[in-house]
């Protein structure tokens, strides 16, 4: 077996992905962390009917709303409303647009309901007449200064200022998780003419403007050299341990595998894991040791290891991902508390936006904010990804 397969193997990929999302950091988003909280639970519930007490709260948008004219309702929502709201607007390849799907939720969750309303636009989507969905939900003033994100006098400060009001409250951790990503836009069927991944916009509104978020692609993280460093730092030490343990499995003898295989999945057994671990070849018994050893089983890493070499660079690539970890944690919290500090009083800087979305890239996203006062002179729902250079006057989303 070669060193490529082993990499493809599942249990490789199940065990070793890159670590700069991973859960056991914790988060992101220190204050924002319990801000929605209680996402991650219904996230994983999506098919399960809402009781009555439950069920989301139409608010007032008029479905012929403008799109600026409905993120302006919003946004004052998110100005003085007690509960987060939502809504999705339609456009279309004709250039008519639709609010749908606009409801009140709790003060810090809302249901944005998008397998309902992929099968509104069902239809329309199949012929292809749907050019963007912008799905967008508030972040209320009264939720940041409950969850202490703000202080009162801050709340009362940002309230008396009104439209004036500059306060950001970036994506939560729940907003940006990879797993709701990829849930919510299930509900858009295979055979639409519509690209999920490209023509679903995801937007936060909070009192001072938009964020647009969107998963982390590889070509982002270029443009923060500081954690390129810190990946690269982590596949040196990974590509060693990688190199060795390929040489270890290449000289193990099909008995020795077969008994990492058993070990792993008596392990498995006493967890309550699933038991699945009965390798019918080679190849399967390769793959199982790979998982084996990087669950750090010991009585698996005891037949493993014939020399302290590999052992030690184990240690050595598992120790830098903890300080990996423990370092994204700081910089993220400490960006982002920062941030939203001094966007209350209207200082935040361009570094410090930078810094706030390299915090979002070292997560595994991408951000763009938009003032609000610069919100009418893009196009409709322009996403992360726009620049002024696309613009022109015509696309203008005051219009």
């Amino acid at each position: 077996m070669n060193h490529e397969n082993i990499h493809d193997s599942p249990a490789y990929q199940e065990n070793e992905q890159p670590r700069d999302h991973d859960p056991t950091c914790q988060s992101i988003f220190e204050r924002l962390r319990t801000y929605d909280a209680p996402a991650l639970a219904l996230s994983a519930a999506l098919a399960a009917p809402l009781s009555v007490a439950e069920q989301p709260r139409p608010i007032e948008l008029p479905p012929e709303a403008s799109w600026f004219e409905g993120t302006s309702i919003i946004r004052q929502h998110a100005l003085t409303g007690e509960h987060e709201v939502a809504g999705k607007y339609v456009l279309r390849t004709d250039g008519s647009g639709q609010w749908m799907s606009v409801v009140q939720g709790e003060d810090d969750y809302v249901d944005q309901e998008t397998r309902e309303f992929a099968q509104k636009v069902e239809d329309e989507m199949k012929e292809g007449a749907v050019e963007r969905v912008c799905s967008m939900h508030s972040h209320p003033v009264h939720a940041a200064a409950l969850h202490n994100m703000i202080t009162e006098g801050q709340r009362a400060q940002v309230e008396e200022q009104g439209e004036q009001a500059t306060l950001s409250l970036p994506p939560s951790e729940i907003d940006i998780d990879r797993w709701k990503h990829r849930t919510s836009r299930m509900w858009y069927r295979q055979d639409y003419t519509f690209d999920p991944d490209t023509q679903h916009i995801d937007a936060v509104v909070d009192p001072g403007g938009v964020w647009y978020y969107r998963p982390r692609r590889k070509e982002d993280i270029a443009g923060f050299p500081n954690f390129v460093a810190d990946l690269q730092q982590l596949g040196a030490a990974k590509r060693a341990w990688d190199e060795h343990s390929v040489e270890r499995i290449m000289s193990m003898s099909e008995h020795d595998m077969h008994e990492i295989a058993a070990l792993a999945q008596q392990a498995r057994s006493v967890s309550g894991g699933p038991e699945s671990l009965q390798p019918q070849n080679l190849a399967e018994a390769q793959s199982v040791v790979v998982g084996a050893v990087l669950a750090g089983n010991p009585e698996v890493e005891q037949v493993f290891y014939v020399t302290d070499k590999g052992r030690k660079l184990n240690e050595e690539r598992k120790q830098l991902q903890k300080e990996h970890a423990e370092n994204n944690l700081s910089f993220i919290a400490d960006a982002t508390d920062r941030y939203v500090q001094e966007s209350v009083r209207q200082v935040v800087t361009p570094e410090l936006y930078r810094e706030v979305q390299e915090a979002f890239v070292r997560q595994g996203s991408m951000v763009r904010y938009v003032p609000f006062a610069q919100l009418a002179h893009e196009p409709v729902c322009a996403g992360v990804d726009f620049t002024p250079s696309d613009y022109t006057q015509s696309e203008s989303a005051s219009q």
